[in-house]
C-alpha cells in the first residue's frame, strides 16, 4: 500500500527542524521517482518550500514529468547505466532514452542541482567505458558534476536453520 503524500509528510514532519536548520529535507528513490510527479508535487506543498527534494532517478519517464518536476525538485542524482544504447538495453531491459532526457534535464535546471553518476557495472561495461561516458556527458550535455561508481555483485545469502 502506497501512503498518501499527507501520510507521508505526517511520518517525517518530526524532523522539520533538523531538515530546515541543515538545509535538508526528502530524496525520493527506489524504483522510479519519477513516474510519480503529482505525489512529489503535493508532498512539495506540505512543505512549503522549507525542505529540500532531492531525487535519485534513472530518467526513465516522459518529458513532461522531468519538466514538471524541475519546478519542484531542488537536487537531482540521475543514474545514466550508459549512452551506449547496447549497453543500456542489455543491462535494464528498456529502450535508452537516457540521451534525450539528459539534454531535457540540462535546459531545464541548473548544473549544480544535477550529480550523474555513471555505474562500472560488472559483465555489461568497464571502467575505460565509464570514462568514456563520463566524459561523453561533460562534452555534450555540459554537466560537470558527474561521478563514477562501482555496481558490487553481490552473492545470495545462505541462513542455515
Amino acid at each position: 500500500m502506497m501512503l498518501t503524500p499527507l501520510e507521508l509528510y505526517d511520518l517525517v514532519k518530526i524532523d522539520n527542524i533538523y531538515f530546515q536548520s541543515t538545509d535538508g529535507g526528502i530524496c525520493f528513490g527506489g524504483g522510479e521517482p519519477t513516474l510519480y510527479p503529482e505525489f512529489i508535487e503535493e508532498f512539495n506543498e506540505l512543505c512549503n518550500d522549507l525542505w529540500k527534494i532531492t531525487i535519485e532517478t534513472s530518467l526513465h519517464c516522459s518529458i513532461e514529468n522531468i519538466r514538471r518536476l524541475s519546478k519542484v525538485v531542488d537536487y537531482w542524482i540521475v543514474d545514466v547505466k550508459s549512452l551506449d544504447p547496447e549497453t543500456y538495453y542489455s543491462y535494464t531491459c528498456v529502450s535508452p532514452v537516457i540521451e534525450q532526457h539528459l539534454a531535457i534535464l540540462k535546459r531545464c535546471v541548473t548544473n549544480d542541482q544535477v550529480m550523474i553518476k555513471v555505474p562500472i557495472i560488472p559483465e555489461f561495461n568497464n571502467e575505460s567505458d565509464v570514462d568514456r561516458t563520463i566524459e561523453d556527458i561533460k562534452k555534450r550535455f555540459g554537466f560537470t558534476n558527474v561521478v563514477k561508481t562501482i555496481y558490487y555483485k553481490t552473492s545470495p545469502k545462505v541462513i542455515m536453520l
